[in-house]
């Protein structure tokens, strides 16, 4: 199973508890693609959209935002 906190903390023990919030958060509105998808993504699958989750800012909202309007539409 693929933790997310975990894989931020392995990659940077000394992350300020808000950037760790911060970047879990992210990852896991991404990795929510599971659902419109209709399948559990794969560790390694995870793993890039946690590493996405630590880019800047624009980088994450512009790919959330493709997402949310992909799952909009695999939806109806």
């Amino acid at each position: 199973m693929f933790d997310i906190k975990s894989y931020f903390i392995d990659r940077n023990p000394r992350l300020k508890p808000e950037t760790l919030s911060k970047y879990t958060h992210r990852a896991e509105q991404l990795i929510a693609i599971e659902d419109a998808l209709g399948r559990e993504l794969t560790n390694s699958e995870k793993r890039t959209l946690a590493w996405l989750s630590e880019g800047e800012t624009e980088t994450v909202a512009n790919v959330q935002r493709i997402f949310d309007e992909l799952s909009a539409r695999v939806q109806k």
